[in-house]
């Protein structure tokens, strides 16, 4: 009885296999950066002509699981003989997309990237049992293939999520000066 019991085990295991979703790590490491990228650039466009600013970019590199070590940018903002920097910290991360740190002397500002119409990071709790592959979860509005877009952070513990603009973004800076 043994043997048939374990060859029905990896048949039924070996069945399942192609239930489970690959990601291609590679396309989301470049959707990462060409983000970052086009932050940077609306970045760029709201204080990038600004009188007595300047924007310098350091190369860094980040390690992240599943996809390793790679190259990005940072960007420093030079205002009132001060450095302001824009590090983006990876898109592998629980509750969005990706996230970058605004840091000054008087403190930190977390931007994410986030589905458009996301208020705040959602946690939902799935309960199988040993062996069982739980249902995946019904698409909402804000899953996976909505627009993603940048928006401001809140501490914790009660995370909300804000849009930006050069306005906004501007206030920030401020803050963090």
């Amino acid at each position: 009885m043994g043997l048939k019991d374990l060859e029905k085990l990896l048949k039924e295991k070996g069945e399942n296999k192609g239930n489970n979703v690959e990601i291609d790590w590679e396309a989301e490491k470049n959707k990462w950066l060409n983000a970052v990228a086009d932050f940077f650039h609306d970045i760029e466009c709201w204080v990038g002509n600004l009188p007595n600013l300047k924007i310098d970019y350091t190369p860094i590199t980040i390690k992240e699981e599943y996809i390793g070590h790679y190259e990005t940018k940072k960007m420093i903002i030079t205002m009132l003989n001060q450095n302001v920097t824009l590090e983006p910290i990876g898109t592998n991360l629980i509750g969005a997309h990706g996230r970058i740190d605004l840091k000054g002397k008087k403190g930190t500002v977390k931007f994410v990237l986030v589905p458009k119409k996301s208020q705040g990071p959602k946690v939902i709790v799935r309960i199988s049992n040993e062996g069982e592959i739980p249902p995946l979860l019904p698409e909402t509005e804000e899953a996976g293939n909505s627009e993603l877009v940048w928006k401001i952070a809140t501490p914790a513990p009660k995370v909300k999520f804000y849009d930006i603009d050069g306005d906004v973004f501007s206030d920030a800076l401020m803050a963090v000066l």
